[in-house]
């Protein structure tokens, strides 16, 4: 099989043929260059085939000139353009200065580059993408890049998963040379007379990937006697074949032992990660990182061993610090993660839970709520945009079911104070065994230990009747609360004469 009919066999298999655009990573470079030239092959040979194939998508070709090498960067770029224009394919381009932003943001040079051409990759994809067809993004990496990934993660410190290295496809990044070699790059750009630009950098050993490239591997195969990157390819299919068992036995696990925060917020308890070995542990606290935060970045061996230590001891309402803002708590028994923009504990005004939620007074404030509630009020929670509205009920109409409104009759509401949790507090939630503590039930509730001195509760006396968002003791907030309250009270029809007067109390976020 010639190297073309391979190349198509993997697209094959790669690239979404409906969608309208494919854009394609160019440097100017002899695998980038390999990789342009095979799809503008392919979009050809499939353009002349009969009716029924679907065509090539149109190519967007992206370069980024790094000026790292002043005029021979303006001429790979210029070069790039050029053959674009020849191959009548979309051409855009973008010029950073890699290395002042590396010096600016303390980043190494390859790092920047890297992260600022994958930056205009997405963008310019986004811009031709629709909701039903995002743009995938071709980039040339071949088998021998695979391999030098694999030692570069090695030595960094990556476990089994990091050396698994780059793979064919990553979401929208897709590799069809990843099943080639250099040496099948270099053969097929002479047979075609395929023309690219050559980076003496890639000859100096400034770059780690460079001196891997250069001495390490060519050192290997000769005191081996054997090519290494042949063995680096075999290990990653072993550590893939794992891999794969291990991330089907972690997602198993969340789906049966993940406690629900929120709708869409998870956590693990502590009891799941002592009771499971390490190396499923360690799978369970970096699932569920990325789960929360839709990446595994920065969450290196170092941050998991410190939650698991901590999670040993079931440490409620400890925290660990992580990288990029983000807190890893234990509380309530489980594991779970926040960051300040999204899910911050001190600003958060609504904690959902995964049955309704609880209103919160700032945190650390100096002013305890204590708000006496009276009919016909309207009145704010101080410094929040949490409002409460006390209204008669004058006909049944005017219920509405929900955990935010409770009614209560109105005698009921004399004394009835909306204030945060105090020592002694007790609970008899409607329809359960019997009353608890405020702070046993909080716990059952899994709300954790930092957020519960804040929840706004309205209590007469120690005896706690409602939890805004959550539950109540007396009176109702919903149908089968309201039928039970009027077999309660002997209510039997709906006549004036035997109604009782009610009360209904709202709290809300403006």
């Amino acid at each position: 099989m010639t190297f073309q009919e391979r190349f198509a066999e993997t697209c094959e298999k790669l690239i979404v043929y409906d969608s309208e655009y494919l854009l394609v990573g160019v440097s100017g470079g002899a695998d980038s260059m390999c990789l342009l030239s095979s799809l503008c092959s392919l979009r050809d040979c499939r353009a002349a085939c009969p009716t029924g194939v679907l065509p090539f998508p149109k190519i967007i070709v992206c370069h980024v000139n790094h000026l790292l090498r002043g005029s021979d960067s303006d001429a790979d770029e210029a070069f790039v353009k050029e053959f674009c224009k020849q191959k009548a394919v979309i051409f855009r381009s973008v010029r950073y200065d890699v290395r002042a932003k590396a010096k600016a943001d303390s980043t190494g040079l390859e790092e920047t580059g890297r992260r600022l051409r994958y930056e205009f990759f997405y963008a310019v994809a986004n811009e031709y993408s629709s909701a039903e067809n995002p743009v995938q993004i071709a980039v040339a990496h071949h088998r021998d890049d695979a391999a030098e990934t694999i030692l570069m993660n090695l030595f960094r410190g990556a476990g089994p998963d990091g050396l698994i290295g780059i793979r064919p496809q990553a979401g929208r990044i897709i590799r069809p040379l990843l099943s080639f070699s250099r040496g099948e790059i270099e053969e097929t750009l002479r047979e075609n007379q395929i023309p690219y630009r050559i980076d003496a950098s890639n000859f100096e050993n400034e770059y780690f990937r460079n001196y891997i490239r250069n001495d390490l591997i060519p050192s290997v195969a000769r005191a081996s006697g054997r090519n290494p990157t042949e063995a680096l390819l075999s290990l990653r299919a072993i550590l893939l074949r794992d891999k794969e068992y291990f991330d089907e036995t972690v997602q198993e696990l969340l789906r049966e032992e993940a406690v629900f925060l929120a709708p869409a917020w998870r956590a693990i308890s502590c009891r799941t990660l002592r009771s499971n070995k390490t190396a499923i542990s360690a799978r369970l606290v970096r699932a569920l990182y990325e789960d929360t935060f839709g990446c595994k970045k920065d969450l290196a061996a170092v941050h998991i061993d410190s939650i698991l230590a901590l999670s040993l001891g079931e440490s409620n309402g400890k925290t660990i610090s992580l990288p990029g803002k983000r807190i890893a708590h234990i509380d309530g028994g489980s594991l779970f993660f926040t960051d300040e923009a999204s899910h911050s504990l001190d600003q958060a005004r609504f904690f959902p839970l995964s049955e309704g939620g609880v209103f919160l007074t700032p945190a650390n404030s100096d002013e305890p709520l204590h708000l006496e509630l009276f009919p016909e009020q309207f009145v704010s929670v101080p410094k929040t945009s949490i409002f409460a509205q006390v209204y008669l009920v004058e006909n049944p109409q005017q219920l509405v079911y929900n955990n935010r409104t409770w009614y209560c009759e109105e005698k009921e509401l004399s004394g009835v104070i909306l204030r945060n949790p105090e020592p002694g507090d007790v609970f008899h939630r409607a329809g359960g065994n019997g009353g608890k503590p405020l702070r046993r039930y909080f716990s059952d509730q899994k709300i954790p230990s930092s957020l519960r001195p804040r929840i706004i509760v309205a209590a007469k006396g120690r005896e706690v009747l409602w939890i805004p968002g959550l539950s109540h003791a007396i009176g109702f907030t919903d149908a089968l609360s309201e039928s039970r309250f009027r077999a309660a009270c002997g209510m039997k029809d709906e006549s004036p004469e035997s109604r009782v007067k009610m009360v209904g109390i709202t709290l809300d976020e403006n």
